[in-house]
């Protein structure tokens, strides 16, 4: 969370109309996948290549190969809280405004929604497993 905040308030600044439509274009395509339910081997894909694309112009590659292989480990987790969270529209929502914020150069609000942003969707993703463990669990394991 930390490290994805520090490269995107570096990013800010620099973010040019080129990067910014970069982030927007991948950003179109990721809605409409979420909206249309369909690629869902592909959405953690487009989540990372829009936040790369907010994160690239502060020219970071140590830290952008770290966040990429943060993402790598956590790919199946992002589709299933998307899925079993059905936080689709909060998601596309905070993404529409990271964009914004971005592009209105608020490099304060931006790294402030970033933060919720990550730590909401760990609280989701460590609430989907958890009830799947308790879902899993007979009355008789439950005790133990």
């Amino acid at each position: 969370m930390l490290l994805e905040s520090h490269l995107l308030r570096h990013a800010i600044p620099l973010m040019t109309e080129s990067a910014l439509h970069k982030a927007e274009r991948i950003l179109l395509e990721y809605d409409a996948a979420l909206d249309s339910g369909s690629q869902i081997d592909n959405w953690s894909d487009y989540n990372f290549a829009f936040h790369e694309a907010l994160y690239s112009p502060a020219d970071l590659p140590e830290a952008m190969n770290l966040v990429s292989q943060l993402n790598t480990k956590s790919d199946r987790y992002i589709r299933m809280q998307l899925l079993y969270t059905r936080e689709i529209e909060k998601a596309e929502r905070e993404h529409h405004d990271l964009l914004e914020f971005s592009r209105q150069g608020n490099a304060d609000a931006a790294c402030q929604l970033l933060e919720r942003h990550i730590l909401e969707a760990c609280e989701g993703i460590v609430a989907v497993l958890e009830g799947r463990v308790q879902a899993s669990q007979t009355p008789d394991t439950a005790q133990l």
